[in-house]
Formats: C-alpha cells, sequence, structure tokens
C-alpha cells in the first residue's frame, strides 16, 4: 500500500507540468497562470510531505495511507 500511494504521488507531480499545453491550447490560459498553478502544486507537495512526515514520526497514522492516495 505504501509503494501505491507513493507511486500515485509521482504520478501527480509528473501529470501537472504535462497538463501545461493542454490548458494553454485548449482552454485558453496564459503562461503566467499555467506556471502559477504548477507552482502552487510543487511548493505544496514541497510543504505538506515534510509535515505529514513529522506527524507520523510522532504518532501512528496507519490510516493516513488510503486516504492520501483517495484525496490525491
Amino acid at each position: 500500500m505504501l509503494a501505491a500511494g507513493h507511486a500515485t504521488v509521482d504520478l501527480y507531480q509528473g501529470a501537472v507540468p504535462a497538463l501545461v499545453p493542454f490548458l494553454v491550447a485548449e482552454r485558453g490560459y496564459g503562461y503566467v497562470a499555467v506556471s502559477g498553478v504548477v507552482l502552487a502544486a510543487t511548493l505544496l507537495s514541497s510543504i505538506v510531505q515534510p509535515v505529514f512526515g513529522v506527524l507520523t514520526d510522532r504518532w501512528r497514522m496507519p490510516w493516513l495511507i488510503p486516504v492520501s492516495m483517495v484525496v490525491a
């Protein structure tokens, strides 16, 4: 389950930048707006991952893996 969760997060991290051409061509977003989406996804991941790492180091939360896969 841990490997599936990690694979989901890795897929998400690669999917957001891959959507840039689609968002520009099909949705009419500007490059600045699309860059903001990619930046927000990257920063959010960089901030949230250490926070949840600290939480799971302090307290046992086995339910967090399936919940994070569903949310991702």
